[in-house]
């Protein structure tokens, strides 16, 4: 992989490893801490998932100023946030049709595709704004939008926002929160069915099966107080799992809460100084992609970069 081009977000399936890449070179992108804040890719790269060798290259003008990408079904949904277009490609990167969301100028960084079509997308209107969840219906052209108070009404009235979302099931997602609470949300009749209780760590999620995978987007910090979040003295970096399936009670103290969590699973740290900005998985692995920051050694400055790894479930 070229270290020089960062790349921009992830995505795994039993079969390959996507990228897609940025456009610009490390040295010259102006977020320093790469998070994809304002950023776009116009290429997609395609890796064998075991032995990481590169498959293929899918580059289309339709892709556009992408931020955001997902495959479903071996097809490629790619979002481009200057025109709001979602381009679908074959596996080869042919183009295969658009579907206008009316998000022109809204910038995404994640999407998914439901079994019932719709498709989900975490998107910020404007620089500096609280995350939303966008739901686009394929089969009329409405879009909905929700902002975190839609998920959960925190009695405190403190200000929450909405760190991810993952599918589950047909018809619903699992919405995480800042405040530390994980909410249920069908999107066809858009109403919070459920919420529970969740480690304040959690920045990403994955689940698969009915073990909900999550990891957070800075370096461990102690919190003894808190007996859901996974942390340590040295630093050690884990992926927290939690079972989630149709007998979950939706906890409501933490206490309840760890009659479902399980172990956590162990991960390498690419960097003391690095930090997460994606994860994937497919039904073996969970695939992280992490930053590393330019560090300051002799009065000069160190090139940041990335790093891409695995971890086996």
């Amino acid at each position: 992989m070229d270290n020089n081009i960062a790349p921009l977000s992830i995505f795994a399936d039993n079969k390959y490893l996507y990228l897609l890449r940025s456009t610009e070179s490390a040295d010259s992108r102006a977020d320093a801490e790469n998070r994809g804040t304002d950023r776009y890719g116009g290429a997609i790269e395609v890796y064998d998932v075991e032995n990481g060798s590169l498959a293929r290259e899918i580059r289309n003008k339709d892709i556009g100023m992408c931020s955001a990408f997902t495959v479903k079904e071996s097809n490629l949904y790619a979002f481009n946030a200057k025109t709001g277009r979602i381009s679908l490609f074959s596996s080869s990167g042919s183009f295969l049709a658009a579907y206008d969301t009316k998000l022109s100028g809204v910038y995404a960084d994640k999407i998914a595709v439901a079994d019932n079509r719709s498709i989900v997308l975490k998107i910020r209107e404007n620089t500096g704004e609280a995350a939303k969840i966008a739901v686009y219906n394929p089969d009329n052209g409405s879009v909905s939008k929700y902002g975190a108070d839609r998920f959960y009404d925190s009695p405190s009235g403190g200000i929450t926002e909405i760190s991810d979302f993952c599918l589950f099931g047909e018809k619903s997602i699992l919405v995480c929160l800042s405040c530390g609470r994980l909410s249920l949300f069908n999107i066809e009749k858009a109403v919070s069915e459920k919420s529970c209780v969740f480690p304040m760590t959690a920045g990403f999620m994955e689940y698969d099966g009915n073990v909900l995978y999550y990891a957070f987007d800075g370096p461990v910090s102690l919190s003894p107080g808190n007996t859901a979040n996974f942390s340590n003295a040295d630093s050690r970096r884990q992926t927290g799992r939690m079972l989630i399936n149709g007998g979950f009670n939706w906890p409501q103290s933490e206490q309840e809460l760890d009659a479902w969590l399980l172990n956590g699973l162990q991960m390498p740290v690419a960097d003391e100084n690095g930090r997460h900005y994606g994860m994937a998985r497919n039904t073996k692995y969970l695939f992280f992609l992490d930053f590393i920051p330019a560090v300051q050694k002799g009065g000069k400055f160190s090139k940041p970069g990335f790093k891409v790894y695995r971890i086996t479930k």
